[in-house]
């Protein structure tokens, strides 16, 4: 079935749904009374709603069989992306939410592409906000990740928040993550955070100070990956190797 957010407390019952999110269900999807979706608050709880009203510019349902569904993890997964273009960075965003984030950040490095290609900080996040809840849906994820304010390399570094640090590069003498994640797993890290660079990659000087805070350098693919692919590729492989699919 198809997934829509609602916020706020799922129950068994009636409820009205007015907004965009009406609007996608009667109009950009064209559901009927009578047709079943699947509704989720993005904290997560699912469940089954049986449309009984539809109108252009509101819903209404019967909600029943509400489910609290296991998150992804430990670990709890932080991504990181330099920022680029708004669309790269809405991308990397989208592919990367499948593999169970419990944030995002954008971030601020010395290659940034900061101004009129990322749009305002506030319409950046907005934007952010509707990828990450659209990916949700695509990708039946009934949690939504944190999306986190732009941030400097050097601030996600000093924090104590995390058990391990992974750095994508792309230098041939760096280990593949193939070897690097399974070794990270065995200390069972509970929150790890993941590091993309934008185009042109991390500096040599905030490769180093990476390095210097502990951050685990690896390759992830034979050739320079474009950020939102590289993203999107580490996410699924960090999850993969570091626990969370069960």
């Amino acid at each position: 079935m198809p997934w829509y957010f609602v916020s706020g407390l799922l129950e068994p019952g009636p409820l009205s749904i007015r907004g965009e999110e009406a609007a996608h269900i009667a109009r950009a999807s064209r559901r009927r009374a009578g047709d079943e979706i699947t509704l989720f608050n993005g904290r997560g709880s699912a469940a089954r709603a049986v449309l009984t009203a539809v109108s252009r510019d509101s819903v209404d349902v019967e909600v029943d069989c509400v489910r609290v569904l296991p998150s992804a993890g430990p670990p709890a997964l932080t991504l990181g992306v330099g920022l680029v273009s708004a669309d790269s960075l809405s991308d990397a965003l989208h592919a990367s939410v499948p593999s169970g984030l419990q944030a995002f950040v954008p971030l601020l490095a010395e290659r940034s592409q900061w101004g009129r290609r990322s749009g305002p900080p506030d319409k950046l996040a907005a934007r952010l906000e509707r990828v990450v809840t659209a990916a949700c849906k695509q990708s039946c994820c009934p949690y939504l990740p944190e999306i986190h304010a732009p941030a400097t390399l050097e601030q996600l570094l000093v924090s104590d928040a995390w058990d391990a640090v992974v750095i994508a590069v792309a230098l041939h003498e760096a280990r593949s993550a193939t070897e690097v994640l399974p070794e990270a797993a065995a200390s069972s890290p509970s929150s790890v955070l993941l590091l993309i660079g934008p185009e042109g990659g991390f500096s040599e000087e905030e490769f180093l100070a990476a390095r210097q805070s502990g951050a685990l350098p690896v390759r992830i693919a034979p050739y320079v990956l474009r950020a939102e692919y590289a993203a999107g590729l580490l996410a699924g492989m960090a999850r993969a190797f570091l626990g969370g699919l069960s």
